[in-house]
């Protein structure tokens, strides 16, 4: 202004270093895409289906094809077995595998039913066969051999990728690692059960066979999801387990009770077959044993629960068959039945076969539990087990009759054998297309197991400590035994107590060391203390007499004093 020029305004301030780059345009919409806002996270659930779409399908695939395949195997033997029966019917060993796989199904969840017209093989007898037929009946050990095979690759799964488990925290999408594995191994399974409920759906003579393929796939791939993920996610567990003590007990409860479920059911079902077999071998053919084989732990599930006390209980509903004479009926096996047979042995020796599963029970629930809540915990999940296995170990069938064709009528049944049976049948007369139905059921009491199944379980409990000390093994799991101290430990305040650190509880404080006693019969080592008996006075030589009348006789035998020589 000094100078008459007009001051110019100050620039902008320039930044050290080189200027940032332009900035690039919003790449444009993906045409038929999400319409998400840039930088907008995608959504978790369609973010682990795509990881899950997007992974290791081989690996899989590996895993589920030995449940899939096994299935097939066991409907290849049975239909062997069913040779001798089915050849009188003109049944071919296609048409049996078939039918012997939709009865394994059902332990995956599948279904059997049977439906049709069979009147053109009933043309002699006049009557005809329409309607349907369906079977309800779990064969357990078809299910437990299913997820054991399943459970045992998906660990060979994990061993050669150890790694898996622990990958929580690992980076994006890695914590969900092992959720995707097992989506992908349930998937596939659920497709494989699905598959083979296609094959199983055979027909003939009019008559379909249909093995529910759709709710097989359903319960197939829930079964797969649990198995696998309680195989693969074991070790991943132990870490979180650890820290949390009542969760830690609560899963070695129940791993003691499915371990004792596992161990008296099997126990039940072999001694039950063996003694069938033992008594009825004459009217068992091949056909049957498999059947009870297959039926293991229906029989054995059924048998504990008799041999508590809960009556095995056939029912059945049908309409008026004049030659039956009868509509419904009930049949129990418990203890007043059993006892007619055999003279009284036969029910003795169900009595002693349920007080050795009931000691068993609680054998392992004592030596596997670490203190009385665990092992009661342990009880009652074996009481929800058992209770849960009795009810899948029954077995029902309905039946629906219509008139098939014919003048005098039609009659029809349905029925399952095996253990574990229901027998349905049906009358349908021409008059009016009569339609009929029926329905059978063979299983033991719901509510008379829970209750012997609690009592016998908790008593066994709570009675084997006791035994186990009486025989000098103990109450309960082996824990190092802590000597006494030999000194009490000086009384703390309770204030004093809370203010300690942990530090000075877990430093070892050394007893004082006590001051060794004389023993009574030592002499003592103090020179002027009488010894406890005087010595004798000997007598003196001539030379040793004293030199004065003051003298003192036995001089030899005083204390030394202080003025005597040597």
């Amino acid at each position: 202004m000094g100078c008459g020029r007009e001051r110019q305004p100050a620039g902008p301030a320039v930044a050290d270093g080189p200027p940032p780059p332009p900035a690039q345009p919003p790449a444009p919409p993906v045409p038929g895409g999400p319409t998400y806002a840039a930088g907008a996270p995608a959504s978790p659930v369609g973010a682990l289906l795509s990881r899950t779409a997007k992974g290791d399908w081989v690996a899989a695939l590996k895993v589920a094809a030995g449940p899939t395949a096994l299935l097939l195997v066991l409907a290849s033997v049975a239909a062997m077995f069913l040779a001798d029966k089915a050849h009188s019917g003109g049944l071919g060993w296609g048409v049996r595998m078939r039918i012997a796989l939709a009865m394994l199904l059902q332990g995956v969840g599948g279904g059997v039913s049977l439906s049709g017209n069979a009147s053109a093989s009933l043309e002699a007898f006049g009557a005809g066969l329409a309607g349907e037929v369906t079977l309800s009946l779990v064969p357990l050990l078809v299910t437990a051999a299913w997820a054991g095979v399943l459970a045992f690759a998906a660990r060979r799964f994990v061993a050669v990728r150890p790694g898996l488990p622990a990958q929580a925290g690992a980076g994006a999408g890695a914590g969900t690692a092992v959720l995707e594995a097992v989506l992908r191994v349930a998937v596939l399974c659920g497709a494989g059960a699905f598959a083979l409920g296609l094959l199983a759906q055979p027909s003939y003579d009019g008559v379909e066979l249909s093995s529910a393929p759709f709710r097989t796939l359903l319960w197939s791939f829930l079964l797969s999801a649990v198995v696998c993920g309680a195989a693969v996610g074991r070790g991943g567990a132990g870490a979180w387990l650890a820290a949390r003590p009542g969760w830690r007990a609560a899963m070695g409860a129940l791993r003691t009770a499915l371990l004792a479920l596992l161990v008296v059911v099997t126990l039940a079902g072999v001694v039950t077959v063996v003694a069938v077999l033992a008594t009825e071998k004459q009217d068992l053919d091949g056909g049957a044993i498999v059947a009870m084989l297959v039926l293991l732990p229906n029989i054995g599930a059924l048998a504990l629960a008799a041999a508590w006390g809960a009556p095995v209980t056939a029912e059945w509903n049908l309409p008026g068959v004049p030659f039956i004479g009868t509509s419904s009926g009930r049949e129990s096996l418990g203890y007043g039945e059993l006892g007619h047979l055999g003279g009284g042995w036969v029910l003795f020796g169900v009595i002693v076969g349920g007080v050795v599963g009931a000691l068993l029970v609680g054998f392992l629930a004592v030596r596997r539990s670490a203190e009385r809540r665990e092992q009661l915990l342990a009880a009652g999940f074996f009481v929800v087990s058992l209770m849960l296995l009795v009810l899948a170990a029954g077995v029902s069938a309905t039946a629906v009759f219509r008139d098939g064709g014919g003048s005098d009528g039609g009659y029809g049944s349905g029925s399952g054998d095996g253990y574990g049976s229901g027998f349905g049948g049906g009358y349908g007369g021409a008059y009016g297309g009569h339609v009929a139905g029926a329905h059978g059921e063979l299983g033991a009491s719901g509510a008379e197991t829970l209750l012997f199944a609690l009592v016998w379980t908790f008593g066994a409990v709570l009675v084997m400590p006791y035994l186990l000390r009486m025989v000098g093994r103990g109450g309960g799991p082996a824990t190092p035994a802590v000597p006494p101290a030999p000194y009490a430990a000086p009384a703390v305040s309770p204030a004093a107590a809370y203010d300690t650190p942990a530090v000075a509880y877990d430093t070892p404080v050394a007893p004082p060391v006590p001051a060794t006693p004389t023993a009574p019969d030592l002499p003592a080592l103090v020179p002027d203390v009488t010894p406890p008996a005087p010595a004798p006075v000997l007598p003196l030589a001539p030379s040793e007499e004293p030199a004065g009348p003051g003298a003192r006789s036995g001089a030899g035998n005083r204390p030394p004093r202080d003025g005597d020589a040597g």
